[in-house]
This record gives structure tokens, sequence and C-alpha cells, in this order.
């Protein structure tokens, strides 16, 4: 099961980005829709992930009150009594929830209120209950570890689809940025183990040009010496 699901509309995802990272610290799994495949199969999907999670937190945004699949996660979710609602930007609240008690998250200019989090941080805990203080800081460690990779993972994918773009309009590459990405990525696939990462990027480069590889083996005695350093 998951602990949180987070609705929201789309053009406030930058919020809920923030608001994701700040409960996965706090050791909460998260579940929003960006982590599903777009498909016919969508709708089953979102109502099983609903189904899943423990709670349901709601983002009640100027934009967010005017989507109808976020009106229809807000009902399954208080039908199954796991409605959290939260509320930014000075939302007018759909009447159905205006008459419920929510958290205002957000002061001037989106920032997270502390107070508001720490409030919604007890009130999830309360929902799904806390554990232990051990195992939610081995669980946040482990998501956190787990969110660099898949970033670095997306990053990498989309420096390959630059650097190909580039090259057939003829432009002169810079492999640089990617080669470094791929060595951050192997290093941190690795565990932080050098021979490990190596042999990763000695596998990886097999049978590109002579002189990438190089270039991704100065890299990681680079980015080793750093993570030493720390």
């Amino acid at each position: 099961m998951t602990d949180i699901f987070i609705s929201y509309s789309h053009r406030d995802h930058a919020f809920v980005d923030r608001l994701e990272a700040v409960l996965a610290d706090a050791g909460f799994s998260v579940f929003r829709d960006t982590m599903l495949h777009l498909g016919p199969q969508w709708d089953r999907e979102i109502e099983e992930a609903l189904d899943r999670a423990k709670c349901v937190l709601v983002v009640w945004s100027k934009d967010s009150v005017a989507s109808d699949e976020v009106l229809n996660e807000a009902f399954h979710a208080q039908k199954a009594g796991k409605l959290i609602p939260l509320k930014i930007d000075d939302a007018k609240l759909p009447y159905h929830y205006a008459r419920s008690n929510y958290l205002e998250l957000t002061g001037k200019g989106r920032e997270l209120d502390e107070q508001a989090i720490v409030r919604l941080q007890d009130e999830v805990r309360r929902r799904i209950g806390s554990g232990t203080g051990s195992e939610r800081k081995a669980k946040a460690a482990a998501r956190t570890d787990e969110h660099r990779l898949k970033q670095l993972k997306s990053e990498i994918a989309a420096a390959k689809r630059e650097l190909k773009d580039a090259q057939f309009a003829g432009a002169v590459l810079d492999v640089r940025p990617l080669i470094e990405r791929d060595v951050r990525f192997a290093l941190a696939h690795g565990g932080f183990d050098y021979t490990v990462a190596k042999r990763e990027i000695e596998a990886r480069y097999r049978g590109a040009r002579p002189e990438y590889l190089q270039m991704a083996l100065v890299a990681l005695d680079r980015e080793w010496d750093r993570n030493r350093a720390k």
C-alpha cells in the first residue's frame, strides 16, 4: 500500500513537487499520476491507486477546483474516509467540500508554511500509523536514493535525445554533460563503490569511441574524489 495519494491540477506541478519532496523526506511513500503510463487503462489505474492509498491529499487551488478529475478523486477519497483537503492560493473550495476542515499550506508566493506542514505530517501519521523513527528514516533514505537515480536516468535520456537531434542537424556535439551524468548514475547505482561503477562505465562504453571511454573514466575519478571529500 501507499501512504499518500496526491490529487492536484497539473498546473500546480511545481508546488506539488516541493510538497512531495517534504513528505518523502519525512518517510512517507507518495503516489502521483506522473507515475502512470499514458493509455486506455489510466482511469482504472488511478482508481486502484486511490484504493491502495491510506490517505488522499487533495490540493485545492484556483485551477484544481475547476478540474473534473480532481473533483472525482476527492469524491472517491471522501467516500472512503481518506480525504485530507489542502488549500493554496486563497482558492474557493467547491461547495460540497467548503464546510470541511482543511489546511492552508502556503503563504506569500506559494512558500510552504512550516507549521501547516507539521500539522499535515501529524495528521498523515494519525491516519496511517507512525512506525518507529528509525524505520521511517531508513525508508526515507531509500526513497531519496531511488528518486535521485530515476532523476538521473531521466536526465540521461533527455540529453541523449538532445544530442541525437543536434547530430541530425549537423551541429557540433559536446558529449561531456551526458558522460558526466552517466558517471554520476553509475556511481550512485553501484552504491558508490568505485570498482562497481568503473565496471559499469567500461561495459556501457564498450564499442564507443575510445576518447569517450577515457573521458568517462576521468569523470569517474573526479566524481569519486568529490564524494570522498564530502
